[in-house]
């Protein structure tokens, strides 16, 4: 009589072919610089034209580019700028 094991088995990509991509996208880069250059030089009438209605929205990523905090790019009101940079 012959006991065989209960374990599981586990399966190995050892072949590159069967591996899974993990880059879904093509990478971007942004001038993270130049951009926070033209948002410090933007006035609110002309983010209201890239689609940021509210001056304060704007005041508030001038404020944040100034205090030299960190600055999150992909937000979507900075994306809507960023399309326009």
């Amino acid at each position: 009589m012959k006991i065989e094991s209960r374990k599981p088995h586990r399966l190995e990509a050892n072949n590159i072919d069967e591996e899974e991509l993990e880059l879904q996208r093509a990478q971007t880069f942004i001038d993270e610089e130049g951009i926070k250059q033209w948002l410090l030089a933007l006035t609110p009438k002309e983010a209201r034209g890239y689609g940021v209605m509210e001056r304060s929205t704007l005041k508030r990523m001038k404020d944040r580019i100034l205090s030299g905090g960190k600055f999150n790019f992909w937000t979507k009101e900075v994306r809507k700028l960023v399309s326009a940079f």
